[in-house]
């Protein structure tokens, strides 16, 4: 995850410029999960300007990431989102510097 995330840092977010995203796609909606909450704490540590969003269907139960099923609108993955669905239309647009993680199994 470190590696993602330094890549990204160092060799595409400054291709970017600001006006675009990057996307990491894993294979389930486990691992989307996992790697959100992951990638999240390395770029607080680290100080990094710039943030992720995740996107998967349904809910996953992880109890080794926290006892309550985790959506694509928990506190918890996607805290910028206030509980709405990232999908939602009339919102406001979020930064444009994030990595978006998906799942390989088609699902958001």
């Amino acid at each position: 995850m470190e590696v993602v995330v330094e890549h990204y840092r160092a060799m595409v977010q400054p291709l970017l410029d600001g006006k675009a995203k990057a996307m990491v796609v894993v294979g389930s909606r486990l691992e989307a999960v996992r790697w959100q909450l992951a990638m999240q704490k390395y770029i607080r540590e680290k100080g990094y300007k710039f943030g992720t969003l995740v996107a998967f269907s349904g809910e996953v139960n992880d109890t080794d990431s926290g006892p309550e099923p985790f959506s694509e609108t928990s506190k918890e993955l996607n805290a910028d989102l206030n509980g709405r669905d990232n999908r939602a239309r009339g919102r406001k647009r979020a930064p444009a510097t994030r990595a978006r993680v998906q799942n390989s199994e088609g699902r958001k």
